[in-house]
């Protein structure tokens, strides 16, 4: 079985990939730096305290001012720390306000949702699901299309990622992927694919649940140690006092700083969890995948719950900007078309024949229904479909109207070939590629699709 490595997927993923896990070391390191600045004061303070009573239990003799504030005015060690105790103080206002007006977790998210867009559908054209489940020329014009696509979604992003100038590589490593037999398509997704994530996420759910009972000890500790400054101490020292003060308000500041963090390691524990289950649930039915269309709706359902998670990742962090991750099963560059309620003239063949459509001969089988549009051009349609997309018009022999029905649909920008379940299709250039609800798909010519389908109000 093939090895699916990181050379694999479209060089723009490797890219966004490494510049996320950058924005993400950067994000986590000044949130460390913010609250140990935070802490240091704190620290610094009560090694003021422990020093003067400890000099003054020990040798009183040195201490002659009345008070300790009075004694350090007149000591350089206090006053030096004292000094450093400024400065922290300013140093952590600032990488709080670095953290609040220049979110270095917005870079990271960004950068980590286009390389999971990128990943997503890569797998997609590898496993032939939807919207690539077309023939190879068409699905590997689709698929650039989308890559250049989501490539423009995120021009901000690609701004803050290294991206090496080179052309985009061929496709060929996925397409070897692709061409595989089933069976072998179906055994490198579950491994390399669907159980790698299924891991991913349990263990995800796993350590992020670990973090948030660390986080929540952690407030107590902090909060009780708080408290036992607040209530111990000389009252009449004054800076004792303040120093109790100051380390209450930091130790509340850093307080809240884990609340919020223990918070997202709650929200992410949940939603890996949920993901993982979602997935799991899917396992059963990796040993009854025998046929195209199964394997096609697995992936399709796995890669849904994947996408799910990614959009609800994105929204959780609202302040990092709109989603610009596509809908499941739709091409950046497909839309969404109606058909209109067309009235046509059909026939069913008692013979096989050949007929004469917009695209080219085409064989159709006795039993098949040839169907005749309103401008005389003809196609075939199996028997099965037929029944489930045509509706006879009362008091007619041969006039149907079709039922209406949703498509995704592209207009091509060159010659194409498509091989159907009816047989290989020729389009000429400013054709449509019309895909329908079952993942099949036929060629339709420019002006019969402007008669038949018309686009959806929802878009």
């Amino acid at each position: 079985m093939p090895q699916v490595t990181e050379a694999t997927f479209p060089k723009l993923y490797a890219q966004a990939s490494r510049a996320a896990t950058t924005w993400q070391k950067r994000y986590f390191r000044l949130v460390t730096a913010n609250i140990v600045t935070l802490a240091m004061p704190a620290a610094i303070d009560l090694t003021l305290v422990l020093r003067f009573q400890h000099l003054k239990e020990t040798n009183p003799q040195l201490i002659q001012a009345k008070s300790m504030i009075e004694f350090v005015q007149h000591d350089n060690i206090y006053q030096t720390l004292i000094l450093f105790d400024k400065i922290f103080v300013i140093l952590a206002a600032s990488i709080t306000l670095i953290l609040l007006f220049f979110p270095l977790h917005r870079n990271w998210f960004d950068c980590r949702n286009l390389a999971e867009q990128l990943k997503t559908s890569s797998w997609r054209y590898m496993t032939r699901c939807p919207p690539y489940a077309v023939g190879d020329e068409v699905a590997e014009e689709l698929f650039n299309r989308d890559r250049d696509e989501t490539s423009q979604r995120y021009r901000e992003v690609i701004g803050l990622i290294s991206v090496e100038q080179v052309p985009n590589k061929p496709l060929g490593e996925m397409m070897n992927m692709r061409s595989l037999a089933l069976t072998e398509r179906i055994a490198l997704y579950t491994e390399s694919r669907f159980r790698d994530q299924v891991a991913y996420y349990t263990l995800k759910a796993r350590q992020f649940s670990s973090r948030y009972w660390v986080s929540s000890i952690t407030i107590v500790v902090i909060q009780a140690i708080a408290l036992y400054f607040m209530c111990s101490g000389d009252a009449e020292n004054k800076h004792l006092v303040i120093t109790n003060i100051i380390a209450v308000c930091i130790a509340s500041t850093i307080g809240i700083l884990s609340w919020r963090d223990f918070r997202k390691f709650l929200e992410h524990s949940s939603s890996y969890g949920i993901t993982a289950h979602h997935l799991n649930s899917l396992e059963h039915r990796i040993e009854k995948l025998r046929t195209e269309p199964d394997f096609q709706r697995f992936v399709t359902d796995a890669e849904n719950i994947l996408a799910a998670e990614h959009r609800l990742w994105s929204a959780r962090i609202g302040e990092a900007g709109a989603d610009r991750s596509d809908e499941p099963n739709r091409s950046s560059k497909l839309g969404t078309y109606i058909q209109k309620p067309v009235e046509v003239k059909a026939v069913r063949l008692t013979a096989d024949a050949v007929i004469q459509t917009l695209e080219g001969a085409e064989n159709a089988k006795s039993g098949n229904w040839v169907v005749t549009g309103t401008q005389g051009e003809q196609w075939p349609v199996c028997e099965k479909t037929f029944a489930s997309k045509y509706k006879a018009v009362p008091n007619t022999k041969d006039r149907f109207v079709k039922l209406p029905t949703t498509v995704q649909a592209l207009q091509m920008k060159m010659p194409f070939s498509l091989d159907t379940s009816w047989g290989k299709q020729v389009g000429k250039k400013n054709d449509w590629l019309v895909i329908l609800d079952d993942n099949d798909a036929y060629v339709c010519a420019a002006d019969a699709f402007a008669a038949t389908y018309e686009r959806s109000g929802n878009e």
